[in-house]
């Protein structure tokens, strides 16, 4: 099978890299020449030349929702957005995409093929063994927003560490990224505690292997964080569980098997007649082009909006007080 993943720039990283590999495919971030079975799109700039590649059939393969990661205001979302309403099949690299998808376009074909571990490396030897019960928590922070407050606010001894050296991941995205470095950390025999995110299902069961977090309450990350610092053997309980929920992620070589047995049914079947044309694609754009509309008069109102001069704030101010002096002595 002739396989071609298109991506925005080489050198191709992973998972594409791990894929193509093994499935002996061509990685391109132009269009080739020649003819292929199955043309990838592997992430939303790509789609842009899907269709140029001469293909059985086109397919775009989705690890994560780029428009979920960008604000409202963002030009680029609005492109985003658009590239799931193309009329092509779908690979999943994670239930929970998957499960969005359904949502998004129930009439497309979507196969799932979970993706190996971040890295592509096989589990190492547990870091956290052996460390004292005075000893600070390590918590590896995998992301730079609330995260650093989080960490700051615990009341039990801890330490920032590196993702190799860490007892705790700490992720507190709302999007996703759970698959990443907090997968890289079950993994080694490190715990997480993570937000509310889209992917956090698919590999955190709270209180077993690891902690769900409230979105954008860094307050109680901290109470989950210094729970494990505090009771050592609970944290022991729940990383053996998350290393074992990482030893049982599927390598790489069986995601390849997956995504060859996708892409064979892919080309042996034909796709839902639903799916040829883009039935949703102008709906998404008007309703985008709206919302984009909207944040940019918001933005265009506030740079316009008149400000208030220093000097006549602080006259102002000085005034209230004068005559709040005033009431308060004639009292």
């Amino acid at each position: 099978m002739r396989v071609c993943f298109l991506i925005p720039e080489l050198p191709a990283p992973d998972p594409v890299a791990q894929y193509a590999r093994r499935l002996d495919a061509v990685v391109s971030d132009a269009v080739p020449s020649g003819e292929f079975d199955v043309a990838i799109a592997t992430d939303w700039t790509t789609t842009a030349r899907l269709f140029e590649v001469g293909a059985t059939r086109h397919a775009f393969w989705v690890d994560h929702f780029a428009h979920r990661r960008m604000g409202t205001w963002q030009a680029e979302r609005f492109a985003a957005q658009l590239a799931y309403d193309l009329p092509v099949d779908f690979l999943a690299a994670a239930p929970w995409v998957r499960d969005t998808l359904a949502d998004l376009r129930p009439d497309a074909r979507c196969l799932l093929v979970t993706s190996g571990p971040p890295g592509g490396a096989e589990p190492g030897p547990p870091v956290a063994s052996g460390r004292a019960g005075g000893d600070p928590l390590r918590v590896h922070l995998a992301g730079d927003g609330t995260e650093r407050a989080a960490l700051e606010g615990m009341e039990q001894p801890a330490v920032e560490a590196a993702l190799g050296d860490a007892d705790v991941v700490l992720l507190l995205s709302t999007v996703d990224g759970v698959l990443g470095a907090p997968l890289a950390g079950f993994r080694i025999g490190a715990t997480a505690v993570v937000g509310p995110a889209h992917d956090a299902a698919d590999l955190v069961e709270h209180g077993e292997n690891g902690f769900v977090a409230d979105a954008d309450d860094p307050r109680g990350a901290s109470r989950f964080l210094d729970l494990l610092a505090r009771d050592r053997e609970l944290l022991a309980r729940v990383q053996e569980r998350a290393r074992a929920t990482g030893e049982a992620w599927p390598t790489w070589d069986r995601a390849a098997d997956e995504l060859r047995s996708a892409l064979e049914r892919l080309v042996s079947e034909d796709p839902p007649a639903q799916a040829h044309w883009p039935v949703r694609l102008m709906g998404d754009a008007i309703a985008g082009a709206a919302v984009f509309g909207q944040e940019h008069a918001a933005l265009s109102a506030a740079l316009h909006r008149p400000r208030t001069p220093r000097r006549q704030v602080a006259r102002r101010t000085l005034q209230k007080l004068k005559r709040r002096v005033k009431a308060r002595l004639a009292s």
